[in-house]
């Protein structure tokens, strides 16, 4: 009796194992798909320019010029203060010129195309008289730009700010972890605090979970479960929540912050929404009305650009303003420019021509 379950109990263990090594044959063979899919995908390149910063999160690296980060010819250039730019800026603008800031993501950095294709170089060569300033950073939040700025940015002395938002901007600043660690910001009667700096160089948690997923990733079944379930997750980690509550009072508080230092310096602001192919196609929810409505409270001008990207569209020429990675292709950073320029011209010619820093 002993002897018989013996021998069912080994062969169960082979039984066992040969339906492994199938089910990992045929894991294999399904995971060659992912492998191709992958490989027409583009890898993210941040970390070609990219470095920690305590108080940030993450910054460009200063002094780098990546030939060729997006492709032949797209060259990624920095200047000594990490701005995409192809030369230096003294803390005032040239005699005869406008300074306009732009600060944003990597729409407004310009994620996928070259240093002289992005919508602030494109104004920069519309407008001879202006001098554009790209503060534009991958994966930013709006309480990044804004703590970036009042560091970095507020030395400049720039005559406009153009603050360029889409709408996941504000869900980042939710945040305590995006790409990376980074800071977080509260308000408390409009007044705006600082939290999690100096912000960890990782986190801890996300290195727990970066190695269980390594681990589970080793083998071919859990890499073909991943390819299987991808239908039925695709967009959950992408559509966290989006509703203006969960964030307006900390946004609230920063558009107020930069208004008043605005017109305490004679400068002027302008904020700006970017639409997303996700927003266009009505997969994610469009902030820009409500922007501009927040905005409008607080007497600051707000441009949404989503009319002149959707009139594209409707004329069957809208993909070609993205790229595959869903940022704007070059033409999409020119409508965007073209777009934008004559609300910069506004908002300049409102202001003295001649100021103290």
């Amino acid at each position: 009796m002993r002897s018989k379950r013996g021998a069912l109990f080994l062969v169960s263990i082979a039984a066992t194992g040969l339906v492994l090594i199938l089910v990992e044959g045929l894991a294999s063979w399904t995971y060659s798909l992912e492998k191709a899919w992958a490989a027409s995908q583009p890898e993210r390149p941040e970390r070609a320019h990219s470095q920690y910063d305590s108080e940030l999160g993450w910054v460009n690296q200063p002094g780098v010029h990546v030939s060729d980060l997006y492709g032949p010819g797209k060259d990624f250039t920095t200047n000594a203060r990490g701005f995409r730019a192809q030369g230096e800026y003294a803390e005032t603008a040239p005699p005869g010129f406008r300074r306009v800031v732009f600060l944003g993501d990597s729409f407004t950095m310009g994620y996928g195309v070259g240093d002289d294709e992005t919508f602030p170089s494109v104004v920069e060569r519309l407008e001879p008289s202006i001098q554009a300033i790209n503060m534009g950073m991958g994966a930013y939040g709006v309480g990044q730009d804004y703590l970036w700025y009042q560091r970095d940015g507020r030395v400049l002395h720039g005559d406009l700010l153009v603050f360029a938002l889409i709408s996941h901007d504000f869900v980042r600043m939710t945040l305590s972890y995006y790409m990376a660690p980074k800071p977080i910001l509260a308000a408390t009667e409009g007044k705006l605090q600082v939290h999690g700096v100096p912000v960890p160089r990782t986190d801890g948690w996300e290195r727990a979970a970066k190695f269980a997923r390594q681990l589970g990733w080793r083998l071919d079944v859990m890499k073909a479960l991943r390819l299987l379930l991808r239908p039925l997750t695709a967009g959950v980690a992408a559509r966290p929540d989006s509703r203006p509550k969960k964030f307006e009072p900390v946004a609230r508080a920063i558009f107020a912050t930069l208004a008043e230092q605005a017109r305490a310096r004679g400068t002027g602001l302008l904020l700006v929404h970017l639409p997303s192919r996700s927003e266009l196609l009505g997969d994610e929810p469009d902030l820009g009305p409500w922007m501009q409505q927040l905005g409008h409270t607080l007497g600051i001008p707000c441009v949404a650009l989503r009319p002149f990207f959707e009139a594209r569209w409707k004329s069957g020429a809208g993909e070609r303003l993205y790229l595959p990675n869903r940022h704007y292709s070059a033409e999409g950073n020119r409508l965007v420019a073209e777009a934008l320029l004559p609300a910069i011209q506004a908002a300049l010619a409102r202001l003295p021509r001649r100021r103290m820093p």
